[in-house]
């Protein structure tokens, strides 16, 4: 009984520390602040040909461009927030998803020519209505 008491207090401790490392976004009684957002397909999140990676790219391009056909974020900026540690894999996620034709790329360049970050166009999904006959 009392290994059973200690573990259950150690684990609320862990879970007390856990919650005090919570991001700054989540604030207010578990609301999360947000900087945009985006709706994602259910087909894209459950189709198993895409890797994990991809999707989390997709849905980031997404939730930047928000309303808009498109989003600019540089690639250190996608890479940062994704936990992406390597431009190899970063390169394969996107090509990925170019290939299933979920994301357009185009290069952006500013008036001197000089390259900026490329514009990202996430596929819009359509939701598929049915009308009763």
């Amino acid at each position: 009984m009392k290994k059973l008491l200690q573990n259950l207090i150690r684990t609320r401790i862990m879970r007390a520390k856990a919650l005090i490392q919570l991001p700054t976004l989540i604030k207010n009684n578990g609301k999360v602040v947000t900087k945009g957002y985006g709706q994602i397909a259910t087909s894209i999140m459950e189709d198993k040909t895409i890797t994990l990676g991809a999707k989390c790219l997709y849905v980031y391009l997404v939730c930047k461009a928000g309303v808009s056909d498109c989003c600019y974020p540089s690639n250190a900026t996608i890479m940062e927030a994704l936990g992406i540690k390597s431009k190899l894999t970063y390169r394969d996620y996107k090509d990925e998803l170019i290939v299933k034709g979920l994301l357009r790329v185009e290069d952006r360049k500013y008036k001197s020519g000089r390259h900026a970050s490329n514009n990202y166009y996430p596929t819009k999904m359509v939701r598929d209505s049915y009308k009763s006959q």
